[in-house]
């Protein structure tokens, strides 16, 4: 950007020119008096030539990790769900213990994955904790890389833990989900439970369904939001799902006859209390306010209980819905479009236990007999 004008008290020419950012994100300007306007243009043209041909330099800043992510959350704290915010000052501190004092261009992929490994160890991560850190160090060095602080991404060679996260998944058997549902199916607590069963759907985007989104004649049902914040209601509290993007599922019939039923329930149920639907929200308390996803996992853990069923986190449902339908020979990329993955490599690598026992039955099916000797 460069910007050439005549001071009207000195009456001399002035030209200010930006040439970029320095490690810092600091504007790097040079200024320049003259009697002329075009020997300011063509001061101007040269610098532009210079820094075209690299001859002009940014200044080097030897930023430490510390550094590194005050700048980052100065600049990208205000763009970031709170969820995900928690998450990268969790990891922050921690980095900032360990490495803090540490130049970033000597930061090494060992450094960070030693950090990671050692508080895993030190606070019982399970491979989903240890997943979702290594994320939060990715965003921090990634962004070096794009602000030019860094050439290469030391954490690009940072492994998943996914050997761990296979193992870690525990679903519900068809027997169990049967049974939760028959025990809890008239409640309007059990509501967003049995709809992340009965669809696949997260959390987040159960709670801020509203009724609105259910074509009951089309016989789908359109997620195209989230919650920002786990710990607040949905109220207020929305954000695009979480790759940006809707998607329509398709409900089956008994699900269709579970929310018809339930529609009608709750409309009873604000006849009784005196309260109005207005936001139209499917999943609410019993005092007819919009549900919090805390709130829902400690009912559900509740419920869990009282049905007699494996005691599961809530975000396992998503598990068992797809699971289910691997196991009933559903096409992957199905399952993929149903859960809101946003590749279908992310699919088969979570549920890669699933494809192996369905290699293992196709093996099986084709089988030929013995050759007569």
């Amino acid at each position: 950007m460069t910007n050439i004008k005549k001071n009207p008290t000195t009456g001399k020419w002035e030209a200010r020119i930006s040439l970029g950012y320095d490690e810092r994100g600091r504007r790097i300007q040079r200024f320049k008096r003259a009697n002329t306007k075009r020997e300011l243009e063509y001061w101007v043209a040269k610098l532009l030539k210079e820094r075209e041909s690299g001859a002009i330099k940014k200044k080097r800043v030897k930023l430490t990790v510390a550094d590194l992510l005050a700048i980052y959350f100065e600049r990208r704290a205000p763009q970031l769900a709170q969820a995900t915010l928690y998450n990268r000052r969790k990891i922050s501190g921690l980095l900032e213990k360990e490495l803090g004092k540490m130049k970033i261009e000597h930061v090494r992929t060992h450094h960070l994955s030693d950090v990671l490994v050692k508080y895993a160890e030190i606070r019982d991560w399970n491979s989903n904790s240890y997943n979702t850190m290594l994320q939060q160090v990715r965003a921090f060095f990634r962004y070096a890389v794009e602000m030019e602080y860094l050439k290469e991404d030391p954490s690009s060679g940072l492994a998943q833990d996914r050997r761990r996260a296979v193992q870690n998944h525990q679903v519900w058997s068809q027997e169990e989900c049967e049974l939760f549902i028959q025990t809890h199916e008239k409640e309007i607590r059990a509501l967003p439970i049995i709809l992340i069963l009965h669809t696949g759907m997260r959390i987040g985007e159960a709670i801020t369904l509203r009724w609105s989104d259910i074509d009951f004649e089309g016989h789908t049902l359109l997620v195209k939001r989230s919650v920002a914040d786990h710990n607040r209601s949905a109220h207020q509290n929305e954000k695009a799902p979480k790759n940006g993007r809707s998607r329509l599922i398709v409900l089956s019939d008994a699900t269709m006859d579970y929310l018809k039923s339930m529609k009608k329930l709750q409309a009873a149920h604000q006849l009784s209390k005196g309260y109005r639907n207005e936001d139209e929200y499917v999943c609410l308390n019993t005092l007819g306010t919009p549900l919090s996803a805390t709130l829902v996992h400690r009912t559900f853990n509740w419920l869990t209980e009282l049905a007699g069923v494996s005691r599961i986190r809530i975000h396992d449902l998503r598990h068992t819905h797809a699971t289910l339908l691997l196991e009933q020979g559903v096409h992957p990329k199905v399952v993929q479009e149903r859960l809101g993955h946003a590749s279908y490599t992310i699919t088969m690598d979570l549920y890669s236990h699933v494809s192996i026992k369905l290699h293992q039955e196709a093996a099986n099916v084709l089988v030929f007999k013995k050759s007569v000797q």
